[in-house]
């Protein structure tokens, strides 16, 4: 079958679903992604490898981490909010109306978030983030370096979250059309490791990650602070950037580089769409 028409399938698929599955297949995303990144902060930054090299190598394992996080949605049917913008193919080709789009990608948004805050919650009960020397629900080195990150990105120019979630997306649907496309998966999941390595390395913005970070990050200030650690505090107007930067613009960014990288692969495989029609046959009288 021509590759485009196969994209459009499995899209059409996940776009038709009844919506109590979008639901829990959007929740679970979203506890796949948070499991994935706090393994991935963990061994990336807080390793505290002094050598460059070791460091390096660190930050490659951590970002395979999270491709893993990305690879096992794929493999487990979970419904991502950056992933399902591929839908569109489903919307230039009319074989759905857009607000059917539009209503997938909202369900998959917000089951997104409910799964983000459901394993942070999770999370930050455990003692990975809240306990140390045997004791639980206080802050830590770990909790402050953690904090400290998330602040810089809430605090990050809208332009520059807005660039990040764009190129963040081109990769995942990238990685989202290797896992489809390919008949040898070996060779899909070593691609999908290292694309999203690659956005994970620079630091683009994934709407998901940052759903279930901020969640964290947040819980995590409400900590006892017994040792008088120094860490950036969170005041009335972190919440504003939190939406307008981390929420509103990642989701933006997501939103064109996943129409963007589509329209992209569509353009490239154009003369194999005219040999073979998308667009619906007319009913003969």
């Amino acid at each position: 079958m021509n590759k485009p028409i196969i994209i459009e399938e499995i899209s059409k698929a996940k776009l038709t679903q009844p919506i109590i599955k979008q639901i829990y297949a959007s929740i679970l995303a979203g506890i796949l992604i948070g499991i994935a990144y706090t393994a991935t902060y963990l061994v990336i930054v807080n390793t505290g490898a002094n050598n460059e090299t070791i460091s390096m190598l660190y930050s490659w394992l951590g970002s395979a981490i999270f491709g893993i996080g990305l690879l096992s949605c794929f493999m487990l049917g979970a419904n991502l909010f950056t992933g399902n913008c591929v839908g569109f193919v489903c919307c230039l080709h009319k074989k759905i109306k857009w607000k059917w789009l539009f209503i997938n990608l909202f369900i998959t948004f917000f089951g997104n978030y409910i799964g983000s805050i459901i394993v942070a919650i999770l999370i930050f009960l455990l003692p990975v983030f809240s306990g140390s020397d045997g004791e639980w629900f206080k802050i830590n080195q770990v909790t402050i370096n953690f904090i400290n990150l998330i602040s810089k990105k809430i605090n990050m120019p809208f332009w520059q979250v807005l660039i990040g979630g764009i190129f963040c997306n081109i990769l995942v649907i990238g990685s989202l059309i290797a896992w489809i496309i390919f008949q040898n998966k070996i060779a899909s999941i070593i691609i999908i490791l290292l694309l999203i390595g690659l956005f994970t390395l620079t630091g683009y913005q994934h709407i998901v990650a940052n759903m279930f970070s901020t969640t964290l990050a947040w819980l995590l200030t409400t900590l006892p602070n017994p040792d008088h650690l120094e860490f950036v505090k969170w005041t009335t107007s972190v919440y504003g950037k939190l939406f307008y930067s981390c929420f509103l613009f990642t989701t933006i960014g997501n939103f064109i580089g996943g129409i963007f990288s589509l329209w992209i692969y569509l353009a490239i495989n154009v003369h194999s769409s005219k040999k073979t029609k998308i667009d619906p046959p007319s009913t003969s009288k």
